[in-house]
């Protein structure tokens, strides 16, 4: 799942075309990707068999994660919350991901119940 996320961080790079700094709005919400580069990714989707298929894989990643238990509170070894937390990211980001992309607001409902 890994790979597939630093998949798209670097396709959104490329994307871009320019440095992070240069792209990032003043105001907030200060997102990284903007609706142009959004419909970009769409029509990638659409046309490259590669980025259908992994999109297709994200996509199963968040649907799975809408059947799953919300991620609890806990502190699994009693010293940290890291893996807590990195699975909290994880799921973020691939729910994000899908929302920006399908804009069904299921996906967008249970991102903020992580």
């Amino acid at each position: 799942m890994r790979k597939i996320l630093i998949f798209l961080f670097f396709l959104n790079l490329l994307l871009m075309g320019e440095n992070l700094e240069g792209k990032m709005k003043k105001e907030h919400p200060r997102l990284f990707i903007s609706e142009n580069e959004i419909e970009r990714i769409k029509n990638l989707i659409e046309k490259n068999e590669e980025a259908k298929r992994i999109y297709e894989k994200i996509k199963e990643r968040a649907e799975k994660i809408c059947n799953e238990e919300v991620t609890k509170y806990e502190i699994p070894d009693g010293l940290r919350l890291l893996g807590t937390s990195r699975k909290v990211l994880d799921r973020v980001y691939i729910l994000s991901f899908v929302f920006l992309i399908e804009k069904d607001e299921k996906y967008l409902k249970r991102d903020w119940e992580n």
